[in-house]
């Protein structure tokens, strides 16, 4: 066959219908997958996405923010998200592999793991934000605040992405870690985990009759630390959350419950503050759930990563019938939730 035709066939394998000059671009036989915003979401709306208000957005709720949220990540292309995934997942790689290892050469205290493993949080949270991550970040307490007393801190768990291995680095407070414990079935991530000393939940347990001696086991070990002087990370829901919302469900409100109280009941001997740690992710959509973590779990170009500690001492209900209510714990949260989410909104259409 010439060399014309030969080209001639592999151009048209590889550009099917070219127009002649003239002719208009035929429109493409498939589309790929659009951002998904429901009719529902658009009815609420007098203008376009591209226009909207604070005042606009302020009318949704936190689940519809989240769409929101993905409706502008995914402009980027799907091909743009795997390349962030990449990159996040090599960079929370490299840095757990060195925490690791720098936790397996002896002599080292538990307060000194945590600060190691802090200092790889961080390098991670900094390769992020070369990658055009933004975190904000705020706090209504000093240092010397912090400092003061051992911290039970809550945290909310919105999405699944790489911050949740970084809370240390995001506030700056060293401590120990409550997990699930099929974490501790991973190997090697089983052995960070047991020496930077996490605390496993065994969820199986706190599904039939051993949930009471589960709860106090896992209290017992919180009290102890705090009593240590050290801090604990919780997820005060008990598991994340899909779409965004917090305390969705009467089972995390119950094991918020059960689990505070009895940290409370082992640690009345101990001078402990609980803080709140609110954090908002970009993994927490609506339509992208698990399988599909390895395109939204690492976003960084764009998105905002913003977090809020604040004071929980002084709350004496977890929730009411107004999921606003900032006499509560979780109304609280989600009022910090709510506002954040309308800053990264904003911050996309203004770049738009």
């Amino acid at each position: 066959m010439p060399l014309r035709e030969i080209a001639t066939a592999l151009a048209e394998g590889m550009y099917p219908e070219v127009p002649e000059l003239g002719e208009k671009t035929p429109k493409p036989k498939k589309e790929g997958p659009k951002p998904h915003i429901s009719r529902d979401l658009w009815e609420k709306w007098d203008d376009p996405l591209d226009a909207i208000t604070r005042q606009d957005i302020e009318r949704l709720s936190i689940e519809e923010c989240y769409q929101v949220l993905e409706f502008f990540q995914q402009r980027k292309g799907p091909i743009g998200a795997v390349i962030e995934s990449i990159r996040g997942q090599i960079s929370l790689a490299q840095n757990m592999f060195r925490a690791i290892e720098g936790m397996r050469k002896g002599g080292k205290s538990m307060d000194q793991k945590l600060l190691h493993v802090m200092k790889h949080e961080k390098a991670f949270l900094d390769d992020l934000q070369n990658a055009g991550l933004r975190i904000k970040y705020q706090s209504d307490l000093s240092v010397e605040e912090i400092d003061e007393r051992p911290n039970l801190i809550l945290m909310t768990h919105q999405g699944g992405g790489g911050e949740n291995y970084a809370h240390q680095a995001i506030t700056g407070i060293p401590g120990r870690l409550v997990v699930k414990d099929s974490l501790m079935k991973i190997p090697y991530i089983r052995e960070g985990l047991h020496r930077r000393g996490a605390i496993p939940v065994n969820r199986s347990a706190l599904k039939d009759q051993r949930r009471p001696q589960e709860i106090a086991k896992i209290a017992k070990e919180i009290a102890e630390e705090l009593g240590r002087g050290g801090n604990v990370y919780m997820f005060i829901e008990g598991t994340r959350s899909r779409n965004g919302a917090i305390a969705a469900t009467d089972g995390r409100l119950k094991w918020a419950e059960e689990i505070l109280a009895e940290i409370e009941k082992q640690a009345d001997h101990v001078n402990f503050q609980k803080l709140m740690l609110v954090v908002n992710t970009m993994t927490a959509m609506p339509d992208a759930p698990e399988e599909k973590g390895f395109k939204t779990r690492f976003r960084a170009k764009g998105a905002t990563l913003s977090a809020c500690l604040m004071r929980a001492d002084h709350f004496t209900d977890l929730d009411s019938d107004d999921p606003y209510d900032q006499t509560t714990l979780f109304g609280t949260a989600r009022a910090a939730l709510k506002e954040m989410l309308i800053d990264a909104i904003l911050v996309y259409q203004k770049e738009q």
